[in-house]
């Protein structure tokens, strides 16, 4: 997650990061709630320092046994308005954080910008590209001719991106977990 301070210092980078990574993040809707909280954050310092000082007061007020009742009311009212500026802050803090929580990483400098896939470019390759005499498959193909996996159903399940293993699916998936839990029990005893 990038931090409301490198946000703040570099707008027009992470302006750019949207546009290629398609977000819809709204970024002048975090800045204004960065700023409202920094604000709110500064106004509550101001009180607290107030508060301290005239706690001083009040303290040597009440050594010298002069009347200190008109400050300690004035305190009081000090306090409450500094426990609601604290929560105001809590709340902009959630807000911001989950909305920072959906700004993209940088990327590398030597990624092309694009916004398909045509627009990147190989930097090299290792060995020859095979040929093969029939159509490759992709895996949802291969998963669905064999019936290892039901994609209709996970979706209605858990959305999206979750596999939901079916027959053979199921009992590959059960063995490789098998078998790596087996292999760092007996190599590595844990």
């Amino acid at each position: 997650m990038l931090s409301i301070k490198y946000i703040r210092e570099n707008i027009a980078e992470i302006k750019q990061i949207l546009y290629y990574k398609k977000s819809k993040i709204n970024l002048d809707e975090i800045l204004q709630l960065d700023t409202k909280r920094r604000t709110l954050i500064k106004n509550t310092d101001i009180l607290k320092s107030e508060r301290n000082i005239v706690s001083k007061i009040i303290s040597e007020k009440m050594k010298n046994r002069e009347d200190a009742d008109i400050d300690i009311v004035k305190m009081k009212n000090v306090s409450i308005k500094i426990k609601e500026m604290d929560t105001q802050i809590k709340e902009y803090e959630a807000k911001l954080n989950k909305l920072l929580l959906y700004i993209p990483n940088r990327f590398h400098k030597t990624v092309p910008l694009g916004k398909t896939p045509n627009d990147n470019s190989i930097i090299r390759s290792y060995g020859l590209l095979p040929i093969f005499n029939f159509k490759i498959k992709n895996h949802h193909e291969i998963c669905s001719n064999l019936k290892l996996t039901d994609f209709g159903r996970s979706i209605k399940i858990s959305g999206s991106g979750f596999p939901l293993y079916t027959g053979l699916g199921a009992k590959l998936e059960r063995a490789l977990i098998n078998y790596m839990i087996d292999y760092h029990l007996n190599n590595h005893d844990y």
